[in-house]
């Protein structure tokens, strides 16, 4: 059961748009009162329509469920999210990269004006 049926039956109407009760209903094989007890907030969707619903317009069940405002799940396929993670690592090495070059010469630059300094302070 879906707690917020306020959310989803506002979530299924804006789904639904154009489509009448009856029409929508048919296109997930249940009958159009089940869609109008639903709209009502009478009645919350079968999990299994839920999940159906869901499918066939793109949108995560906690969108229908009024619990994120984000409604398209992004789904990568395996190449693709390989692809952006190995993007996002060269990223990271090339930040690695500056961070340590910065070190390295903040090191050199600190050593260097510590020998100076040294050097100012031994008599000669």
């Amino acid at each position: 059961m879906i707690p917020n049926n306020t959310t989803v039956k506002d979530r299924l109407k804006e789904l639904r748009g154009d489509l009448t009760q009856a029409a929508f209903a048919e296109k997930f094989g249940v009958v159009a009162v089940t869609i109008s007890q639903i709209e009502k907030g009478k009645q919350n969707p079968s999990w299994d329509l839920a999940l159906r619903i869901c499918e066939e317009y793109n949108c995560s069940m906690d969108w229908l469920q009024g619990r994120s405002e984000i409604r398209t799940i992004q789904v990568f396929s395996p190449d693709t999210f390989k692809e952006k993670y190995y993007d996002q690592l060269e990223k990271n090495n090339a930040l690695k990269d500056k961070v340590i070059q910065l070190q390295e010469e903040l090191i050199k630059n600190i050593s260097e004006k510590c020998v100076m300094k040294n050097s100012e302070l031994v008599p000669k």
